[in-house]
């Protein structure tokens, strides 16, 4: 697998990617655990002692390939084995520009919110064909914007940018990408590869009073070379 994300999620992290056998990326990979949340800790993912998984890394990993546990929107989940994680290569950014990248018209249904970054959950249910909950995207330029949420000291950071006329501004949960935003006053990176995700839905008391689920679109990986 070619890791596309290591994005931060409750109790642990979402880490997916393509599948690569042969020198050839193929489909969309996301190891899950058997946790409600399905969330991979630090144990199942780390690599040797105690190194993270980044973003290209080529990673030997196993998974049950006929197991699809949990939400029915996210058909590249597969249950993961308790077997370590390997690092076997890693891939440059010329590679994924050249051969790993999404296109889709849209980042599936937009116009719920300004910033087209939610769908309720009841259209998610709905769909009559079954979409991908991942995208990777060349982007010309981000821009990001450093937000304090509802009065919290804790800062969430968000990204502007335009694919194929739309614009949307989505929360960042790539972890080593915060952290280089916390430690520069760099926002805006030039020739960006993103991984989308869509995640599982959930009711936030700010959003229409709490009456509506909605699944928001993260940006869960970030990739440049600014």
């Amino acid at each position: 697998m070619v890791v596309f994300a290591n994005s931060r999620k409750p109790g642990g992290r979402c880490v997916a990617g393509k599948i690569y056998e042969n020198g050839e990326i193929k489909g969309w990979i996301r190891p899950v655990s058997t946790r409600q949340g399905q969330e991979i800790n630090f144990e199942e993912r780390k690599l040797g002692e105690n190194a993270e998984p980044s973003l290209l890394d080529v990673l030997d990993i196993s998974v049950f390939y006929n197991r699809v546990p949990g939400p029915g929107f996210q058909p590249e989940n597969r249950l993961i084995y308790r077997k370590p994680w390997r690092k076997v290569d890693s891939l440059s950014m010329d590679s994924v520009l050249r051969y790993a990248l999404d296109d889709p018209d849209t980042l599936w249904e937009n116009g719920y919110d300004g910033k087209n970054s939610r769908i309720p959950a009841g259209v998610v249910s709905k769909r009559k064909r079954q979409l991908p909950s991942l995208y990777l995207i060349h982007t010309k330029v981000l821009l990001v914007d450093e937000i304090k949420h509802n009065g919290s000291s804790n800062t969430r950071w968000y990204g502007v940018f335009w694919h194929h006329g739309v614009k949307y501004k989505l929360r960042i949960t790539d972890p080593v990408f915060e952290t280089r935003l916390a430690q520069s006053t760099q926002r805006k990176f030039n020739n960006v590869i993103l991984c989308i995700s869509l995640g599982e839905s959930h009711v936030s008391e700010y959003v229409d009073q709490g009456r509506t689920a909605y699944h928001y679109k993260l940006i869960a990986g970030v990739m440049h070379n600014d």
